[in-house]
């Protein structure tokens, strides 16, 4: 499960913004795209610096978000806990934090004005930092955010992801394309091969890092909480992109080869329940959705059996 901590703050005496329109969008993208049942989005507003490090650590994210205001000096601005009034962070002290807690975290994301520099600040300990070079509008920040995510969840890599974000604002000419900044510093990171979850750069580790998310979702689809359709979109992407990888076969091109006939199948008994239903066929749909979960635990066994096996060198 890929954790996304959305953190606001839009203290008193601060213009007001659309921050819970901005974190629903997010979460109806997410559920929409191809990751869907992958992305869980946790959200925290008005945070104060006082609960900053406890969220974190609390929800222990991959990625960190924050949308609110920042002061032309970079520093981000929060709520005070006490009096609801501003408060400020500087560039360097939250730099600190993230010093501290970025080893699990591949990305920050500040959406907020003047945010770059404090984004630099923070590059220098997280793979891919966002910030904006200057101030940016509610509406512009909000479309940024939102395709964003949507092209993350779609599981594009962070690179293209913020392209396709910024080629969005030129679409919907709102002229501030240039404003959001994608920084990294670190040597050796390049952002156009990382995704978020892990695709097919990375073979056998990445859909094993999933595969206690689809147990789980075994689990519902066993107990009827969520039905073959839900179950498919969850597994479909990691286990399309293992099989067409080439460095696949070096855990057992027999075992590769099973899962795929396993996969192929499972989606093609998805579609014929779909095609059922649209008939008025329920007898057939049932019959054959009590099939699609047999693969379907085939399909979480194949993969315990792949996820065991050392590779060969």
């Amino acid at each position: 499960m890929i954790t996304i901590l959305y953190l606001s703050a839009n203290p008193a005496n601060t213009e007001p913004l659309e921050l819970n329109k901005e974190c629903n969008k997010i979460d109806e993208e997410l559920r929409y795209a191809a990751g869907k049942g992958i992305f869980k989005l946790e959200q925290y507003h008005d945070i104060s610096l006082e609960n900053l490090i406890k969220q974190i650590l609390n929800y222990e994210p991959h990625i960190v978000h924050f949308s609110g205001h920042g002061s032309p000096s970079s520093s981000l601005i929060f709520k005070n806990e006490e009096n609801g009034q501003i408060q400020v962070v500087p560039p360097n002290a939250l730099s600190k934090v993230f010093k501290i807690l970025s080893k699990d975290i591949p990305l920050v994301f500040l959406n907020a004005c003047y945010s770059e520099d404090q984004a630099k600040a923070i590059a220098e300990h997280v793979d891919c930092v966002i910030g904006m070079s200057r101030a940016i509008s509610d509406e512009a920040a909000r479309k940024f955010s939102v395709s964003f995510y949507s092209s993350l969840g779609f599981g594009k890599s962070i690179r293209d992801a913020f392209d396709l974000a910024t080629v969005n604002l030129e679409l919907l000419e709102i002229p501030e394309e240039s404003t959001p900044k994608l920084l990294v510093v670190k040597e050796g990171v390049d952002p156009l091969k990382l995704f978020i979850p892990e695709g097919k750069q990375n073979g056998n580790d990445a859909i094993c890092k999933m595969l206690p998310l689809f147990k789980e979702n075994l689990i519902k689809l066993a107990s009827n909480e969520i039905d073959v359709q839900e179950f498919f979109a969850v597994i479909s992407k990691s286990i399309s992109n293992f099989i067409i990888d080439p460095q696949s076969g070096k855990f057992g091109q027999i075992k590769v080869n099973s899962l795929s006939t396993l996969y192929y199948n499972l989606s093609g008994k998805n579609q014929d329940i779909i095609n059922k239903k649209n008939m008025g066929d329920d007898a057939g749909a049932l019959l054959t959705t009590a099939y699609a979960k047999s693969v379907s635990t085939d399909i979480i066994k194949k993969l315990d059996e792949i996820c065991n096996t050392k590779p060969l060198q």
